[in-house]
């Protein structure tokens, strides 16, 4: 596309050009789901594949190749993610093999591209912008992901639950990981990418893409497997509801490397403002050894008393 656009002399640019948009259109469809989410569930890699779309669409644009609406409807959808998934302090969600780091400036580009005064409001904490008519939690049906908010304040708790597939790239075996935020700081944390390579990844990477590094469940001392890359459908409405007081969403996972039949049920509820309350259930055909995992941020100072832990 850029040979074709820089050089329209060429005989074939017309030709290069026709491939290249229907290239290009065909892995769209193929990796954002119908909510704006792309396929690989790793909020890095969705940023990667919207500024490859948003350069594409710059080169179409100045060889005055028109593209089809829904490519630019599913930027906008694109952006309208990220725009509901930051975190109140501007960062990203930190999931799969997802980098620690801010949205702010990329989601008020967004806005301003798409008239979407909603979406810098959100991003400024309600500093500039016009407030969102509809609640302040969100639930991405395809990517299985529920946001929860107080609302759009600097201090507002904010979670992230994953009841989605496992993704079709830069997986972790994370499924029904919860990550939380409040009061200007992140309480439960994912382990994100970590490292791909050098000494750092052959020690650690194993373990930072396990179920043991997000806040999840072992079976008999073993992880999640694999589980399906993609989503078929979207979650059924029966699995959630965002309220004016509350969300719930609840979504299971039964692929472990244990012998017999085993399935981890995880419902959680926020009541807005309030508190998060998870209920896990286990539905076995034998005993079984669980062990539960919740990591806080390094800088929460943590107590355990009994069957109490606090920070």
């Amino acid at each position: 596309a850029t040979v074709a656009a820089n050089f329209p002399e060429y005989k074939e640019s017309k030709a290069w050009l026709d491939y290249s948009v229907e290239t290009m259109l065909a892995s769209m469809e193929d990796q954002i789901y119908p909510d704006g989410v792309q396929t690989e569930l790793t909020s890095h890699y969705h940023n990667v594949s919207l500024s490859n779309f948003e350069q594409f669409k710059s080169i179409c644009d100045n060889a005055n190749r028109p593209l089809p609406e829904s490519f630019t409807q599913t930027i906008e959808a694109m952006y309208n993610y990220i725009s509901h998934a930051v975190r109140p302090n501007g960062f990203r969600i930190l999931n799969n093999d997802g980098d620690l780091g801010s949205d702010r400036d990329r989601i008020l580009k967004g806005a301003k591209d798409f008239n979407h005064p909603d979406w810098e409001y959100i991003a400024t904490n309600g500093s500039n912008g016009v407030k969102p008519s509809e609640p302040p939690s969100y639930l991405f049906p395809w990517a299985g992901q529920l946001i929860s908010r107080s609302g759009f304040d600097a201090d507002a708790h904010w979670s992230f639950f994953d009841l989605g597939p496992w993704g079709s790239g830069h997986q972790h075996n994370d499924k029904l990981h919860l990550s939380i935020a409040a009061f200007g700081q992140d309480l439960l944390v994912d382990a994100g990418r970590f490292a791909y390579t050098g000494e750092v990844a052959q020690k650690f990477r194993p373990y930072a893409k396990s179920t043991a590094a997000h806040n999840g469940i072992l079976i008999d001392h073993e992880g999640q497997q694999a589980g399906p890359k993609l989503a078929e459908s979207p979650l059924p409405e029966s699995h959630y509801k965002i309220a004016p007081a509350y969300d719930y969403a609840s979504s299971s996972f039964n692929r472990f490397d244990v012998a017999g039949e085993v399935e981890h049920i995880r419902s959680m509820l926020y009541v807005r403002g309030e508190v998060w309350v998870v209920v896990d259930r286990i539905v076995t055909d034998r005993p079984r050894t669980i062990d539960a995992f919740w990591h806080w941020h390094p800088n929460c100072k943590v107590e355990q008393k009994e069957q109490v832990i606090k920070t």
